[in-house]
């Protein structure tokens, strides 16, 4: 499932509110690693499935500032409402990226 987080509103219910675990992208439109990167993430979760948040760092003022997301693309991953890995994830090959996401999934 992809969410669009557009507010810290909707990151609280769909991200910190979700049951297991949930992945969240943070991202913005002018970001052109961020362009590479949310492809390639939807993709994976189309053949994993997990709950993937697109967080537009600039709609969802401040959400990035309680996780300290210094640079995006950031992938931040949350078990029951936990912060429990955080990466950035720019300079990722695909394989690299999936080998990540695969490696959440199985934790």
């Amino acid at each position: 499932m992809i969410v669009e987080i557009n507010s810290a509103a909707v990151f609280d219910e769909q991200v910190l509110g979700a049951d297991g675990l949930a992945a969240a992208l943070f991202t913005a439109p002018w970001c052109p690693y961020c362009r590479v990167q949310e492809p390639r993430l939807k993709e994976l979760e189309g053949r994993l499935r997990f709950t993937l948040a697109i967080v537009d760092v600039d709609k969802a003022a401040g959400v990035d500032d309680r996780y300290n997301v210094q640079t995006i693309p950031s992938l931040l991953w949350f078990k029951d409402g936990q912060l429990v890995s955080q990466e950035m994830i720019a300079y990722l090959q695909p394989h690299e990226l999936e080998k990540l996401v695969k490696a959440q999934l199985s934790a």
